[in-house]
Order: structure tokens, then C-alpha cells, then sequence
């Protein structure tokens, strides 16, 4: 039975303090999360982390300075010790996630949403030179393309268009593009040249990759050849008119 009048003497065991101030820190950043976002919290909790070991060092001194042991032994909190080694290597992970691009790459995945965007239209008139019309297309523009063969009109030139739209991802509250660039008409000695090309795309976490559906109308009785390479590609009939060709590329 102890005596009350020497009552046991309390242990001080190093990591108990440090652990209570990284409560506190965890704590006050939580808190402060719920009023200015979790974004915050995300980008400022890696920048403490050095504090745990130099509160932990401090918390040394003041204990060999204040114990009155000729030898004093160091006495260790272990559940303390490694809870603090735990959200240390927690920010010293978020510290090089964060140096790295790594971090940014995350949050842009999370916030990010998919928005449907036009492709800019091209319309040209055939000039009397053009005898042959080549359609081209990127591999894998991550979507389809439908050609449509027009019917010629008594006294109305031919004309060649093509139009669409995709689907992108944007980040939250960021504004889409009016339109995408992705479509183009050339005409090179007698032949015209439309292509397709694939939008731009990021690299990272998040899929970026735009999924284009274009549709490309093209004048019935002028000799075309398709160039789409593994492109999922629709006629309007199911099959080639006559005159029109698909190249097979290697």
C-alpha cells in the first residue's frame, strides 16, 4: 500500500509531450479544413513535419537538463515514438509528392469533370480543279468517325464538311475551350486533303485523353479515299459508294 505521505513519483517518458503537440498541430489543421477546404489542408500539412523532430530533441534536453541522475537513463513513450514516426513519414511522403508534381497530378484527378465540347467546323467549297478527295485521320482518336456520302445538287457546288464534338475532362470550376481544333482542309493540286488530328492530351494520374466523335460529309461523285487507319469508321449505307476507297495502313 503506498504511503500518502511520499507519493509515487511520475515518470517522464520522452515522446509524450511531442506527441501531444503533433495532437494539437493534426488537430488545428483539421479544424481549419473544414472552413477554407480540404485542399488546404493538404497543401500546408507537409510543411510541420521538421517541428516533430525538433520538438522530440527539445523534449531530450529539457528532460537530461532537469533530471538530477548522474547517469540519467532516457526512458521512451514507444507508442508515442512511433505514432510520431508514423506521421512523419506521412509528411515526409506528402513533402515528395508534393516537390515531385505528384500531389497536383491527385488533386487535379480528384476535382476534375468530363464537359462536352464541339469541334470546330470546316466547310470549303470543292474548286474545279479537285478531282479526288483524301480523308486522313490520327490512330486512335479515342472515339468515331461517320462519313456520309452527299448526293450532287442541279447547280449547287460540291462541298466538303466536317463537324463533332468530344468529351474532355476539366477541372472543377475551370472553363472548357469554345471549341477544338481538330479538323483541317487542304487542297493540293487536284486533290483536297481533310484530316483529323488528335487532340491535345496531359500526362499523368488523370485521363486526359479526349474522346472525339467527328463526322466528315463528303460530295457522292467525287472519288474519295479514307486513310483512318484503325479508327472505328461508319458509312451512312454500310458500305463504300462506288468510286470511294480505304487505304489499310502497316
Amino acid at each position: 500500500m503506498a504511503n500518502p505521505a511520499n507519493p509515487p513519483v511520475k515518470q517522464w517518458r520522452v515522446g509524450t509531450w511531442s506527441m501531444g503537440i503533433a495532437l494539437i498541430m493534426t488537430g488545428a489543421l483539421l479544424g481549419a479544413a473544414q472552413f477554407n477546404g480540404t485542399s488546404g489542408w493538404i497543401d500546408h500539412i507537409w510543411l510541420w513535419w521538421p517541428l516533430l523532430a525538433i520538438v522530440l530533441g527539445i523534449e531530450i534536453i529539457i528532460h537530461l537538463a532537469m533530471s538530477k541522475e548522474q547517469s540519467p537513463i532516457i526512458r521512451y513513450d514507444l507508442f508515442s515514438i512511433v505514432a510520431l514516426s508514423l506521421v512523419g513519414g506521412l509528411c515526409l511522403f506528402l513533402a515528395a509528392a508534393q516537390s515531385t508534381g505528384i500531389l497536383d497530378e491527385m488533386k487535379q484527378s480528384l476535382d476534375s469533370e468530363y464537359r462536352t465540347v464541339s469541334i470546330a467546323p470546316v466547310e470549303q467549297e470543292l474548286e474545279s480543279s479537285v478531282k479526288r478527295i483524301v480523308l486522313q485521320a490520327d490512330e486512335w482518336l479515342g472515339g468515331s468517325i461517320r462519313v456520309d456520302a452527299a448526293p450532287s445538287v442541279d447547280g449547287a457546288a460540291s462541298r466538303a464538311a466536317a463537324f463533332g464534338d468530344c468529351r474532355i475532362a476539366v477541372s472543377s470550376g475551370g472553363k472548357e475551350p469554345a471549341a477544338i481544333e481538330m479538323a483541317r482542309a487542304r487542297t493540293v493540286g487536284g486533290t483536297m486533303y481533310i484530316s483529323l488530328h488528335k487532340p491535345a492530351e496531359g500526362r499523368g494520374f488523370n485521363d486526359t485523353s479526349a474522346r472525339c466523335n467527328a463526322t466528315v460529309v463528303l460530295p457522292q461523285q467525287m472519288p474519295v479515299e479514307l486513310d483512318t487507319g484503325n479508327n472505328n469508321v461508319t458509312l451512312a449505307d454500310g458500305k463504300l459508294p462506288q468510286g470511294w476507297s480505304r487505304t489499310k495502313r502497316q
